[in-house]
């Protein structure tokens, strides 16, 4: 089946060194307007390590206690 007036393109694959797109009724191939390339970010630190819930309750009742000695200094 042919799309009379206007293809309904997909997401572009890369094949090749071709991005190509596939029209999702006919089938009909183009080579994509738009090229995806890898991630354009870098890593520039580690990441926040991952807290279980118990450490975390601990890690803020500990920050509490230290919070009520400076109060109670003053």
């Amino acid at each position: 089946m042919s799309c009379l007036f206007e293809h309904n393109w997909g997401w572009p694959r890369k094949r090749g060194n071709k991005h190509i797109q596939v029209c999702l009724q006919c089938g009909a191939e183009r080579e994509s307007r738009v090229a995806f390339d890898g991630p354009r970010y870098h890593k520039t630190q580690d990441g926040i390590p991952n807290f279980s819930p118990a450490s975390a309750r601990s890690i803020r009742s500990q920050r509490l206690i230290e919070a009520a000695d400076f109060s109670s200094a003053a």
